[in-house]
């Protein structure tokens, strides 16, 4: 432990210098062949890492293509600590698009909750969460929506699928999209904002929250960065779990990525006046007209309503 501490120490504090003055392979001494990249530095500064298919995370080999463990590192190799080493000196591929995270974090250093095997994409990263969406489909659907040990959602089996439904369309638009959409069951949001029953909250005691879609930009609950985040509260029951999933993610999200291409698309729920009506006054004994206000997004309302009945259908269906 002494010595991998000092080597790590030892890193750290060549780092800045190391790589950009020589092309020799400091892990030499441990069997490693270096692999040179020139990154974002435009080949100014040197950087030695794996990028090929197959990646050491933790104590196992992971082929990136097809997103399974092919083999497991030998306890006297991860004594080495190499990997480690490497990949804390590695930045992300995709750094340029989260200027405000440094380059050399992992999963928005949050590395219990989500997981990124290459820096590239983080979808769904808990159990519940895969089950959620699992349970949006048909039958049929769900036997293309396969998620590997780490929660990563297997793009290329979900692509040999064709199917109409809104909930397999949005979630295949969500899934090839550039923007991160990471579906999450918690008792509040990723601003902290807790989720709650009716009449639970003495604040809103005549309001629910039963999850929430944080997205970039937004004027109420936003993402703190370039992420969507896709929240189900966890005291519900997986029927309502499974809507719930429906009504965010294909619902709110899937609006939020159709509007890249189409302006007049709005992911969020709008109110305004719907209608109009007269009732009684008895201190002037006339009608008194007033205004009814509701949610003016048709479209999104229209969406909604149509994912969160295929959603139940489905649950239904697989659990009678």
């Amino acid at each position: 432990m002494k010595k991998v501490m000092l080597f790590t120490l030892a890193v750290l504090s060549a780092s800045s210098c190391l790589f950009a003055q020589t092309a020799k392979n400091p892990f030499s001494k441990f069997g490693y062949k270096k692999q040179v990249m020139y990154t974002s530095s435009k080949g100014e500064f040197e950087e030695f890492h794996d990028n090929a298919d197959i990646v050491e995370i933790g104590s196992v080999y992971f082929n990136t293509k097809t997103n399974k463990v092919v083999g497991f590192i030998s306890e006297e190799k991860e004594k080495s600590n190499i990997a480690t080493a490497i990949s804390a000196m590695s930045v992300d591929p995709k750094c340029e698009k989260y200027y405000w995270i440094t380059p050399y974090a992992y999963c928005l250093n949050n590395p219990v909750k989500f997981v990124d095997p290459d820096g590239r994409i983080v979808i769904a990263a808990d159990p519940n969460a895969i089950r959620n969406i699992t349970n949006t489909l048909s039958k049929d659907e769900s036997q293309y929506v396969r998620f590997n040990n780490k929660g990563l959602l297997d793009i290329s089996l979900l692509s040999q699928y064709k199917s109409t439904s809104e909930n397999f369309t949005a979630l295949s638009k969500l899934a090839n999209s550039e923007t991160n959409y990471i579906f999450a069951v918690s008792n509040q949001d990723i601003n902290g904002s807790k989720f709650f029953e009716k009449g639970s909250n003495v604040n809103n005691p005549n309001n629910f929250s039963y999850g929430v879609t944080n997205l970039p930009g937004a004027e109420n609950d936003p993402s703190p960065n370039n992420n969507v985040y896709i929240y189900t509260a966890s005291f519900l029951d997986e029927k309502t779990q499974a809507r719930n999933t429906a009504h965010e993610g294909y619902g709110h999200a899937y609006f939020f990525e159709l509007k890249k291409s189409d302006e007049s698309i709005n992911p969020n729920h709008t109110k305004g006046v719907v209608g109009a009506g007269t009732e009684y006054d008895s201190d002037t004994k006339k009608n008194v007209p007033y205004f009814i206000f509701g949610n003016t997004n048709k479209k999104l309302e229209e969406q909604i309503k149509k994912v969160e009945q295929q959603a139940i259908k489905n649950y239904e269906e697989k659990n009678p």
